[in-house]
């Protein structure tokens, strides 16, 4: 930030407080976990720069839930958005023309009007003063960080993920303590979460493939584990496995092949891939498997490959075996 901000921290800080938000959302989207408070930014930020002329607000509910004993505050955040800003929704005589974007209650859309009829988390009614607004901004469709301070943010996530998973490794620490805590005394209302963040989503990585975008295509290929993605590979066609592996890192590839080499993956894997990468996993495995894999490809792709293959690999692959 204070690159960007001419090496001046004066504006830095301003650059910082004045994007709060933003800057809290872009995080939140890099390091793919939050509560309903980031998601609420994460949607805030998003509807801003990405549409144009309606005015955004983000906003917690508050006072108290109705008929609960002992009594419990409402714990929620949501963004709607309208045609101008207010400071409140009395403002808003007709509530069917503003619309509610809900991000952690299953990507809820619905109006003003019915979310305030019990169609919220909490199923109640709400009243004009059970919703506060925090902060409104009118869309105008530019993004607000540069490219260069969003590689610094996607820095320190990659840098915060990994710690973060070595702090779960020891059962002290304190991300583990609060987990630990969490998982025993759950707390707030039912929600099926994000199918991004994959809080309490269970649906096969069939389902999830079945109905995403290629960006969340990437994601849930990157984040599955190899039992999850090498079951869902084993489940499809030699025609649906040369196009499933496009979108596959080199390393599962190799990773998979190794799993499932005794069930002869060499020869499926010479009949659905394709030329582009299948010269990368042949490089990736050891010899053995390698000189398999390459055995079993048709005279034209082998000649291909050879090219296209480091010599020390090509040797390898090109000398005859010694008999036993």
């Amino acid at each position: 930030m204070v690159a960007e901000a001419g090496y001046i921290r004066t504006n830095a800080e301003a650059l910082i407080n004045n994007n709060d938000s933003f800057l809290q959302a872009k995080a939140v989207e890099e390091i793919s976990v939050g509560n309903c408070g980031e998601f609420s930014m994460v949607v805030f930020a998003h509807l801003i720069q990405n549409t144009t002329g309606q005015w955004v607000h983000r906003c917690c509910m508050a006072g108290t839930v109705p008929e609960v004993n002992p009594p419990q505050n409402y714990d929620h955040c949501f963004v709607f958005t309208y045609a101008r800003q207010v400071a409140d929704t009395k403002a808003i005589a007709n509530k069917d023309e503003a619309t509610i974007a809900d991000a952690w209650d299953g990507y809820k859309i619905l109006t003003l009007k019915s979310f305030m009829k019990g169609q919220n988390a909490y199923g109640t009614t709400l009243k004009d003063s059970n919703i506060s607004i925090e902060e409104s901004k009118q869309a105008d469709g530019n993004q607000v960080f540069s490219n260069q301070i969003k590689g610094y943010i996607t820095e320190w996530a990659v840098s915060f993920n990994q710690n973060f998973e070595n702090d779960m490794l020891d059962p002290n620490s304190t991300y583990a303590r609060v987990a630990a805590d969490a998982s025993a005394n759950p707390s707030g209302f039912g929600t099926r979460g994000s199918d991004v963040v994959g809080l309490d989503d269970r649906r096969t990585i069939a389902q999830k493939l079945g109905n995403c975008t290629a960006e969340e295509r990437d994601d849930i290929i990157q984040t599955s584990s190899d039992d999850t993605l090498f079951g869902y590979i084993n489940t499809l066609s030699h025609a649906k496995k040369a196009e499933f592996f496009v979108d596959v890192p080199t390393a599962r590839i190799t990773r998979y092949i190794k799993k499932c080499w005794n069930s002869g993956f060499w020869q499926t894997f010479a009949v659905a891939s394709s030329y582009p990468y299948r010269h990368s996993v042949i490089n990736a495995l050891p010899v053995d498997m390698a000189r398999d894999v390459f055995d079993a490809l048709p005279k034209a792709d082998k000649d291909k490959i050879l090219k296209a293959l480091p010599k020390n690999k090509r040797e390898q692959l090109t000398e005859p075996e010694l008999p036993l």
